[in-house]
C-alpha cells in the first residue's frame, strides 16, 4: 500500500521557505523509534518521501508526505493522523489535516494508466527543486533514462511482488519516450551547509510505444506523484505532479 498525506501548515514566523522540508523530515523521525530512522538511513532507496509547497507571503503551505510501503504506513500514519503542532528550531507550525489518498496495490496504478493509453504528450511538473546524480556529479537537466531509472527503483521498493527488472523492457521504453518541450530554470536547494544544484519547472514527454510498453509507461507515470523523481526526495526534493484524468486520483 501507498498512502499520501496532504497537510496544511501555518506559521506565525516570517522568513520560512520550502527548505523547511528537511527539518520537517527530521521532526517526523523524532516521533518514531530511533531504529526506524537508522534503518531508513541505510537504504539506498527510501520508502518515504516528502516535500512542502510553501507560500512565503502568506506564511503557510501544504506538506505532502508519501508513505510507500505497508510498513511505512503502519509506522508513520499514527503520527500524521494526530498532527496538530510541529515545533522546529525555526519556529512553530500549526498543522491542519488535509486530504489523504491510498493506493492499495499495483493493480490500482495499472488501472489509472489505462485511461492514458491514447495520450501522446505527458507533462511532468517539477514542483520542488529536482536533481539527479550521475558519475558522482549532480545533473541539472532531466534525461529520459534518469527519469525512468528513478521511477523504476522506487516502484521495486513499493511493489516487490511485481518488479520491473527487465533490461530489454527498459531499453524499449527508453527508445519510445522523448522530452520534446520544457520550461525549466536552474535553482539551488539548501541542505545543511551546501546548496545543491537543481532544476524546477515543466517538461513534456512524447511517446511512441507499442501497447505493452505504453501500459508500462502510463503505470509509471501514474506512480510518479507518489514516488517523486530524482535524488533526496526524502528531504524535500523531486516533488512532481502529472496529468490528472478522471481515474487518476492525485
Amino acid at each position: 500500500m501507498i498512502k499520501q498525506y496532504r497537510i496544511s501548515l501555518e506559521s506565525k514566523q516570517a522568513g520560512l521557505n520550502a527548505s523547511i522540508a528537511y527539518p520537517l523530515y527530521a521532526w517526523l523521525l523524532s516521533q518514531v523509534p530511533t531504529e526506524v530512522g537508522t534503518a531508513l538511513h541505510e537504504q539506498a532507496t527510501r520508502p518515504i518521501n516528502q516535500y512542502i509547497l510553501w507560500n512565503a507571503a502568506a506564511n503557510r503551505g501544504e506538506w505532502v508526505v508519501n508513505l510507500m510501503t505497508d510498513e511505512m504506513v503502519e509506522i508513520f500514519s499514527p503520527v500524521l493522523n494526530a498532527l496538530s503542532v510541529i515545533a522546529l528550531r525555526s519556529g512553530t507550525l500549526l498543522a491542519t489535516a488535509g486530504s489523504t489518498v491510498e493506493v492499495p496495490n499495483f493493480q490500482h496504478l495499472l488501472k489509472c494508466g489505462e485511461s492514458l493509453s491514447n495520450v501522446q504528450l505527458f507533462p511532468i511538473h517539477f514542483l520542488t527543486p529536482t536533481t539527479f546524480k550521475q558519475d558522482k556529479r549532480y545533473v541539472i537537466f532531466p534525461q529520459e533514462s534518469l527519469i525512468l531509472q528513478s521511477l523504476i527503483s522506487r516502484w521495486n521498493v513499493s511493489f516487490p511482488e511485481a518488479p520491473m527488472d527487465d533490461e530489454d523492457a527498459f531499453q524499449a521504453l527508453l527508445r519510445g519516450i522523448h522530452i520534446v518541450d520544457y520550461n525549466l530554470h536552474t535553482t539551488r536547494y539548501p541542505m545543511k551547509q551546501v546548496r545543491l544544484p537543481a532544476f524546477q519547472g515543466r517538461i513534456s514527454i512524447e511517446t511512441r510505444l507499442p501497447a505493452p510498453m505504453m501500459a508500462l509507461w502510463t503505470t509509471l507515470y501514474s506512480f510518479a506523484p507518489y514516488a517523486g523523481i530524482g535524488v533526496k526526495t526524502t528531504l524535500g526534493m523531486g516533488g512532481v505532479s502529472v496529468m490528472k484524468p478522471s481515474s487518476l486520483l492525485v
